[in-house]
């Protein structure tokens, strides 16, 4: 869930958060005998910022406050977004740059761990008079082999949108996507159907 909000022709200030917790997971002990459930979850909050350079050059960031519990242990960490937007002199053609996790070292227990950093760079251009837009992104985790994302949206009549996508270097699943939006009077509401493979499909909706 997040709020963002225009403070100036320049400038917008933000606030969100996301959390992740799940069933509880049957506990072992080190002979194998069953003991008390397990509980996971995870959380983060984030103010954001954002400024106009110039008309065709923007900035901004996120900062985080990340915490994570598993059964009675708590680790938590403070990081950054950092990002750029760029509309080039091309019409309707436009770049970003964003990296993700500048931060501490999580800690459980005695055991530090890094934040999932990334470094994304991707392009945007919009066709038949804005109907049509085709983005693509590559990705390079630190800790992983870089992929690349490709996808598409029409929209029709200002009030349905198709969409569909791929990405690379999937671990589960073909990497296919596929998805439609719905916006009338200032709501938009959006669907996607993502396969993961053996851990079957999964549906995402969201509310703007």
């Amino acid at each position: 869930v997040g709020y963002a909000k225009p403070v100036s022709k320049q400038t917008a200030i933000g606030i969100w958060a996301q959390y992740l917790s799940m069933k509880e997971i049957q506990g072992y002990d080190e002979w194998d005998y069953e003991i008390t459930p397990t509980k996971a979850q995870d959380m983060a909050i984030a103010v954001s910022y954002s400024r106009k350079i110039y008309d065709d050059f923007n900035v901004g960031g996120n900062l985080k406050y990340i915490n994570q519990q598993l059964d009675n242990e708590i680790a938590s960490a403070f990081a950054t977004d950092l990002g750029t937007y760029f509309r080039s002199p091309v019409r309707d053609l436009s770049f970003g740059l964003v990296v993700h996790n500048i931060g501490n070292k999580i800690k459980f227990i005695e055991k530090k761990g890094d934040l999932p950093q990334s470094i994304k760079f991707g392009a945007a251009i919009k066709l038949f008079n804005k109907r049509l837009m085709v983005a693509s992104d590559v990705t390079m985790p630190v800790d992983n082999d870089a992929y690349i994302s490709i996808g598409s949206e029409w929209w029709l009549l200002d009030m349905i949108a198709l969409r569909a996508g791929y990405r690379s270097n999937m671990d589960l699943g073909n990497g296919l996507t596929f998805g439609t939006g719905l916006k009338m009077r200032g709501v938009q509401i959006d669907y996607v159907f993502v396969n993961y493979g053996i851990l079957n499909y999964t549906h995402r909706m969201s509310l703007t």
